[in-house]
């Protein structure tokens, strides 16, 4: 993830349940054409329009530290997550491969989170203890065994009298990182840079110092970070179908969208991910044109809201769109293009994010079904 970096040093690395499983940059090209090439006239569809595919996540704590001097790997993080309401947590620490495209190895203490990302993942008895008052960053002491049977301790700490900052809070810029296969926008809480750390592996033991980590190109040695939120729009094709008053949607093991008791222009689907914290809310307006999107995790919530809202014919239709969490002012905001073959949203604040328009393709099958694929839009 490498998210506090990000604003450091204009870089980022992907979520791991989604960048460790990108199709290559050509792949995806191929896709896109054969995707457009197919596209042939089609009744009109008149289910809501899914604009993209959405992963949410939000990390209560989270770690990293540089490993300037490692052959193989550039960083090791940790994070903990919790349920709706507190009462669970998991831990999950990962190494990141210096090299593109940058695998990871993610190890849980929650075994069925193994499933949660792409590539390799471990479940690992993680023993970790955290140090730390209110209003300063945590120090971290953690340890488990690799995927080659080494152990791995880690030790970070911060002095008595640190303080968190906003210094590098915000929006994360992607920094081009992923970008064949995703859309990032990480958020970051307050944070704290220490040079007081360092990871034993195996025999071996990697520290940081400023001259090592100016000399690997970045501005400190580890950090801590608390509370990121990671809003991720995946690239890839699905099918929506209309279904039992509602609709499904393919992406991610297929999910159903149902009306909203007592409310027929609101669908929810069934709370999934971990311990049921996940749920996507779609809002229409009379019309069944989408006003909102909505993806919330446990009691935080991102969400993408429409004006005018999407109408399912989208050919000629022009708007806006912004993008924003847990009830902040917006992100990022753009604008909405549609055309006879789908839509384009095209960032226009914060000036960075411009480089980073997404094209969604939408095909109708009939009036109760059509093809959906998101992509990176042409620049």
């Amino acid at each position: 993830m490498h998210e506090l970096n990000n604003i450091a040093d204009g870089a980022a690395s992907g979520s791991g349940a989604i960048v460790n499983n990108l199709i290559s940059a050509g792949a995806a090209i191929a896709a896109a054409i054969s995707f457009f090439v197919s596209t042939k006239p089609a009744p009109s569809q008149t289910l809501p329009v899914i604009p993209l595919h959405t992963s949410y996540s939000y990390w209560d704590h989270h770690w990293i530290q540089w490993l300037p001097g490692h052959p193989r790997y550039e960083a090791i993080e940790a994070s903990i997550a919790s349920n709706s309401d507190g009462t669970s947590q998991y831990m999950r620490v990962w190494l990141t491969e210096r090299q593109p495209p940058k695998n990871q190895t993610f190890f849980f203490d929650d075994e069925t989170q193994t499933r949660s990302v792409f590539g390799k993942s471990f479940a690992r008895a993680i023993r970790y203890e955290t140090s730390g008052g209110s209003g300063a960053p945590l120090g971290l002491d953690a340890s488990f065994e690799d995927d080659e049977g080494r152990a791995v301790s880690w030790q970070l700490k911060f002095p008595p009298a640190e303080r968190l900052s906003s210094q590098y809070a915000g929006l994360v810029p992607q920094g081009g990182h992923g970008e064949a296969g995703v859309q990032i926008l990480w958020v970051l809480g307050p944070n704290a840079t220490t040079f007081d750390s360092g990871v034993k592996i195996g025999a071996e033991r990697f520290a940081v110092t400023p001259a090592s980590v100016a000399a690997f190109g970045k501005k400190y040695g580890a950090a801590y970070t608390l509370g990121i939120s990671g809003l991720i729009f995946p690239y890839g094709p699905s099918t929506v179908a209309a279904r039992d008053g509602g609709f499904t949607d393919s992406w991610g093991g297929g999910r159903a969208f149902l009306p909203k008791a007592g409310d027929p222009t609101t669908f929810l689907t069934a709370p999934f991910g971990y311990k049921g914290v996940n749920q996507i809310e779609l809002v229409t307006d009379p019309s069944g044109a989408l006003a909102s999107y909505r993806h919330r995790y446990a009691a935080h919530i991102a969400r993408l809201d429409f004006a005018p809202p999407l109408p399912n014919k989208l050919d000629g239709h022009r708007g806006q769109y912004s993008v924003s969490i847990d009830g902040q002012p917006p992100i990022l905001a753009g604008t909405v293009s549609g055309d006879a073959t789908g839509l384009v949203l095209a960032p226009q604040s914060p000036q960075w994010a411009t480089a980073m328009p997404l094209r969604a393709v939408i095909r109708p099958v009939d009036s109760g079904r059509y093809e959906l694929r998101t992509m990176q839009a042409p620049r």
